[in-house]
């Protein structure tokens, strides 16, 4: 297993008509997810309290991008729709709904780069078991 590396960019996303920053990260030490933070657009609209981070898998990005129908519901749902060359993320919870219009180049590169890090069937090969196995259970063994 080799050691986990971090892909971070930051692409601009119009949140409510404002553009703003939205980190993207990817982790191959989690290697089926990826976090989209919000802090920048929390930001420069004045909210308060914690900014959202959202984490979900990879793979309804990487559908996203392709056109196919991509959504994900765990603890928070997350669509994705291709509508030419826009990317339009649709996040939403119990706490309220967020769409996030992104130009789709800059995120497809994104997913390209995870992907070359770590390629699509080949993220078990990334994957910790024994130390992911370990936190769910509070590091007992």
């Amino acid at each position: 297993m080799a050691e986990s590396r971090l892909i971070h960019d930051t692409i601009t996303g119009r949140i409510d008509h404002v553009d703003a920053p939205v980190r993207w990260l990817y982790d191959s030490g989690d290697p089926y997810a990826v976090t989209v933070d919000l802090a920048g657009h929390w930001r420069a609209a004045g909210a308060d309290g914690p900014a959202p981070i959202w984490t979900f898998g990879r793979s309804v990005l990487i559908a996203g991008l392709h056109g196919a129908p991509a959504e994900a519901e765990e603890f928070a749902d997350v669509r994705f729709a291709l509508t030419g060359h826009w990317l339009t993320m649709r996040l939403s919870s119990p706490d309220g709904c967020v769409h996030v219009r992104f130009v789709a180049d800059p995120v497809r590169r994104f997913a390209t780069r995870t992907q070359r890090l770590v390629g699509v069937g080949r993220e078990s090969r990334h994957l910790d078991v024994d130390s992911a196995i370990a936190q769910l259970l509070g590091g007992v063994s």
